[in-house]
């Protein structure tokens, strides 16, 4: 019997999101995830290439990620002629892959998302299970800052905050207050913990307020079971910050707070700000990410948007806002906050090159658009509701003339 067409591309999606957070080679080069995410690419290129050219012509999201796709690849060619460097082209191709994970993944969920939304849910808890695996082993046998199957810490952080951002958004309101979605979140929450991440701890309080504004709108519901939940966490998290292992977050956190001056006093150097201002001819066109000895670096800018503004220029600046802006705008105000998660946290770290930023993004704007529609449809129905009222209205009135 022939697999749908929808459950080979399910499937791909599925397993490309359980692998995202296992790193077998260094940091910049493909990981296992994206092995699956070519897999979902081509399926979708091969199977569904109509689907794909009409969510293009009628979604501006699509058209603003291919148009800012399409200005990395220019200005990455421009770049590298100039300065007849080959090196300079090579992160285009990250972003036009990202890109297209994106635009198939969104073409996707506008046809079955909502038939696969519990799949989708499972593959996040999948892949925070997974991370679990490394991270038990990690904690008990390191006193250095997590980073469970990553390569580094900040990648560990910045996962758990996406990966809580988009359980929070596909979960239907009614069971975000579970059981099991409390623990992963909890989970997600040692992870962020025992990364040490500064940046990612005051972004997660943005995620957090996401999950409350959207428990608000059936508060009552959830207010006793929210209660319960919390009564049973709060003696887990104090047994866990009480044991060696919590000593050693606490010892970790507060050895990171008290570099906080010194960050602050030198994020021009660390993190590359200050290249901008050094060389501020390339900010109108840009300069491309790689030929970092051009400007006597061999550090990258830490900084997804100084990214964007020196390597891409304004242009390239201005499509990325773009892009957030339209993920989050007909949504509501969770989908804000949460946005602001890892827009927070891309000041101070690079994070363009993630797929999982982007897929991200894709599930932002999806669950905006799938409120928006329902919102449509109610206003729909109640206006039909009243004209036929008012019909039924003019109907009375008219008979009772007749009869008069």
């Amino acid at each position: 019997m022939a697999i749908p067409v929808s459950r080979l591309q399910l499937f791909f999606a599925f397993v490309a999101i359980c692998l995202s957070p296992i790193y077998i080679f260094s940091s910049g080069n493909p990981q296992p995830t994206d092995m699956a995410w070519a897999m979902f690419v081509m399926s979708m290129l091969l199977l569904s290439p109509g689907h794909l050219v009409a969510q293009f012509k009628k979604d501006a999201f699509s058209f603003v990620l291919v148009c800012l796709g399409a200005w990395v690849v220019f200005v990455s060619i421009v770049n590298a002629i100039y300065y007849n460097d080959g090196g300079i082209f090579l992160p285009a191709i990250y972003y036009v892959y990202n890109i297209l994970v994106a635009v198939c993944l969104l073409t996707f969920l506008g046809r079955h998302g909502e038939r696969y939304r519990k799949v989708l849910i499972t593959s996040i808890v999948c892949a925070v299970l997974v991370v679990l695996l490394y991270w038990s082993y990690d904690v008990m046998l390191s006193s250095r800052r997590a980073i469970g199957p990553f390569n580094n810490p900040n990648q560990l952080a910045y996962f758990s905050l996406l990966m809580a951002g988009m359980l929070i958004l596909l979960t239907k309101v009614e069971r975000l207050a579970s059981t099991g979605n409390t623990i992963v979140l909890g989970v997600l929450t040692l992870y962020l913990m025992s990364a040490a991440s500064l940046t990612a701890l005051a972004a997660f309080f943005m995620v957090a307020l996401g999950l409350l504004l959207k428990l608000k709108t059936s508060f009552s519901r959830t207010t006793t079971r929210l209660l319960v939940i919390a009564l049973l966490l709060v003696p887990f998290f104090y047994a866990v910050l009480s044991t060696s292992f919590g000593n050693e977050i606490h010892r970790m956190l507060f050895g990171r707070v008290d570099l906080i001056e010194r960050k602050i006093e030198n994020v021009g150097d660390s993190r590359g700000y200050n290249r901008i201002l050094e060389y501020p001819e390339h900010v109108i066109l840009g300069a491309g990410e790689r030929g970092r000895d051009r400007f006597g670096y061999r550090q990258e800018i830490h900084s997804s948007f100084a990214t964007m503004l020196f390597s891409y220029g304004v242009v390239g600046l201005m499509l990325f806002l773009a892009v957030l802006w339209l993920s989050f705008i007909k949504g509501r105000a969770p989908h804000f906050f949460i946005l602001l998660a890892p827009a927070l946290y891309s000041l101070t770290h690079q994070g363009l090159r993630f797929t999982l930023f982007w897929v991200f993004l894709v599930i932002v704007y999806w669950t905006s658009m799938q409120l928006a529609s329902k919102a449509d449809a109610r206003r729909r129905s109640a206006t039909a509701d009243r004209r036929g009222s008012l019909a039924h209205l003019d109907h009375s009135h008219a008979s009772k003339i007749d009869h008069s």
